[in-house]
C-alpha cells in the first residue's frame, strides 16, 4: 500500500508542479499552425511529416517521390508531450527520399543543418519563459491555501464512507459509484481518479480481509483515505484554475465547494497576477485569464516567427537508371530565407543551392567509373502571390542556374551551361500543390517544361 502512495503522490506533485505546463495538443496544433503558415517551397525543402509528389508528369521520367519525416517514425504515442518533444528535435530535421520513376529509381535523406525552425520550447522560451514560471508560482501556492479549506468537505464525508464500508465486511467492487453518490462530481475529468479510487478500493478490501469486525479503521487504511482526499482535492482545484484561466468560471465541484469559496479563491488568483511585478512588466496582465491570452497571443507570433527562419539543409540521393543508363551520387546544400514581418502573409523568399553530382563519362551508361563531376549552383527568389486564411495559394519563383563539369569531359558536350528557371505554383484544394516548372537554355534556345503534383500529409 506504500508503494500504492507513495505512486498517488508523485503523480499529484507532477500535476501540481506543471499547472500550466505546455500541453502535448498545443506543441501540436502549434506544429501544424506552423506548417500551416509555410509556404510550397519551404515544404519542398523539407517536409513536416509526409509528403507524396508525382514529379514530372509530362516527361518520360515520370514517378512518385515520397518523402518520410523522422518524427513520423516515432511511434511513441506521448511524442508531443513537452519533455519527449524536445528531446526529438533531431527526428523533425530529417527525411527519407524514396523515388520511383519509369526510367530510374532514388534512395537519399535530407536533414536541417540550421536549429532555428522547430517549434520546441528552445524557440517557445520568450513566451512560456519567466512569466510561465511566475504563474505556477502563484497557482501553486493559492492552489496550496484553497487546498486546506476545501480538504475537510473531501475527507470526512470520503471516511465516513470507508469506514461505514469497513464495518460492514463485505468486499466492494463499486467504490466509485458509491464516491459519486457521496461527492458528486468529485471524480469527474480527473485524470488521477480511477488509479486513485482504485488504490483505495484494493486498500478497503485488503484491510476487511484482515481485520472484520473492527470499530474503527486501521491506521494504514486511515492514511490512504487521508492521502486520496489530498490527490482529488487538489487535482479538483487545479481543473478550478484550468476553467478559470480560459475564462469560464463554472463550478463542476459545488458539491464540496461554495460558490462563496470559489469568488475569493478566483479572485486571490486575479488579484496576485495583477500585482506581480513579472507578469505586469512583461504582459500588463489584469488577470490570470488576461495573462493567459497574452501569453498565448505570444505564442502565437513567435509561431510565425518560428515559420520564417533560415533553412539550411544537406541532402544526398543515389540515383539507379533501370535498363541503360550509369547511377550516380547527388550531394548538396539548399538554403532558403524569408522576407518580411512575422505578421505578413505575402512574403518573399531567397533560395540558393549548391549541387554535386558524381557519374560515369560514358555516355552510353555500359562504364560505371564516377569520374564525370559536375557542380550546379541556383539562386533565385520565391513570392508568394495569394494568399488566404493566412495559407499561401499561389507562389512565383525565379532562379539562375550554373551547371559546370569540373572532370570526366565527354566529347561534344559543353562543359558549362547556364539556365533560367521558374516555376508557377497554386495550392489545390484539401493542401495538394499543382507546380509547373519551367527551365530555359538562352544558348541552345530550349524550354523544357515540367510538371509536379505534390501533396503533404499532416499527423
Amino acid at each position: 500500500m506504500k508503494r500504492k502512495l507513495y505512486n498517488l503522490t508523485i503523480a499529484l506533485l507532477t500535476i501540481s508542479t506543471m499547472v500550466k505546463a505546455q500541453t502535448g495538443p498545443e506543441i501540436k496544433s502549434g506544429e501544424q499552425a506552423a506548417t500551416a503558415a509555410s509556404t510550397g517551397t519551404q515544404q519542398d525543402l523539407l517536409s513536416n511529416y509526409l509528403q507524396v509528389a508525382a514529379k514530372s508528369v509530362t516527361s518520360s521520367n515520370s514517378g512518385l517521390q515520397l518523402k518520410l519525416n523522422w518524427f513520423s517514425l516515432n511511434a511513441d504515442p506521448n511524442k508531443y508531450q513537452d519533455i519527449n518533444y524536445n528531446e526529438t528535435n533531431w527526428q523533425r530535421n530529417g527525411e527519407f527520399v524514396g523515388f520511383a520513376g519509369v526510367k530510374s529509381w532514388q534512395l537519399g535523406l535530407n536533414f536541417n543543418l540550421l536549429n532555428l525552425r522547430d517549434t520546441s520550447r528552445a524557440h517557445y522560451e520568450k513566451a512560456y519563459g519567466s512569466t510561465q514560471d511566475e504563474e505556477t508560482t502563484i497557482i501553486s501556492a493559492t492552489v496550496a491555501g484553497f487546498k486546506t479549506q476545501v480538504l475537510p468537505a473531501v475527507q470526512t464525508p470520503l471516511k465516513n464512507l470507508i469506514k461505514g464500508l469497513y464495518l460492514a465486511g463485505k468486499p466492494v467492487t463499486d467504490l466509485q459509484a458509491q464516491i459519486d453518490a457521496v461527492l458528486p462530481g468529485l471524480l469527474q475529468n480527473q485524470p488521477l481518479a480511477p488509479q486513485a479510487v482504485q488504490s483505495l478500493q484494493n486498500d478497503l478490501n485488503d484491510a476487511i480481509a484482515k481485520q472484520p469486525g473492527h470499530n474503527d479503521l486501521p491506521s494504514d487504511l486511515a492514511n490512504s483515505v487521508s492521502e486520496v482526499s489530498g490527490v482529488l482535492t487538489t487535482s479538483a482545484i487545479n481543473a478550478l484554475v484550468d476553467l478559470y484561466s480560459a475564462g469560464k468560471t463554472n463550478n463542476p465541484f459545488s458539491s464540496f465547494i461554495t460558490a462563496p469559496q470559489l469568488q475569493i479563491f478566483q479572485r486571490s488568483l486575479d488579484d496576485q497576477v495583477k500585482n506581480n511585478a513579472t507578469l505586469r512588466q512583461q504582459l500588463n496582465a489584469t488577470s490570470l485569464a488576461d495573462a493567459d491570452k497574452k501569453i498565448k497571443q505570444k505564442y502565437d507570433s513567435l509561431i510565425k516567427y518560428v515559420a520564417r527562419q533560415p533553412l539550411l539543409t544537406f541532402g544526398y540521393l543515389y540515383n539507379q537508371q533501370i535498363g541503360t543508363g550509369a547511377p550516380y551520387h547527388q550531394a548538396g546544400l539548399t538554403y532558403l530565407m524569408s522576407f518580411g514581418s512575422a505578421q505578413s502573409t505575402h512574403i518573399g523568399q531567397l533560395n540558393a543551392s549548391l549541387t554535386d553530382t558524381l557519374g560515369s563519362s560514358d555516355p552510353t551508361g555500359k562504364i560505371t567509373n564516377f569520374d564525370r563531376n559536375i557542380l550546379a549552383v541556383q539562386a533565385g527568389y520565391n513570392q508568394v502571390l495569394i494568399v488566404q486564411n493566412k495559407t499561401s495559394l499561389a507562389e512565383l519563383n525565379g532562379a539562375l542556374e550554373e551547371d559546370k563539369a569540373t572532370s570526366g569531359y565527354i566529347a561534344s558536350t559543353a562543359t558549362s551551361k547556364f539556365y533560367f528557371d521558374a516555376y508557377l505554383r497554386f495550392r489545390l484544394p484539401s493542401t495538394p500543390w499543382l507546380k509547373l516548372n519551367l527551365k530555359y537554355d538562352p544558348k541552345g534556345g530550349k524550354v523544357l517544361g515540367l510538371l509536379d503534383f505534390t501533396y503533404n500529409l499532416g499527423q
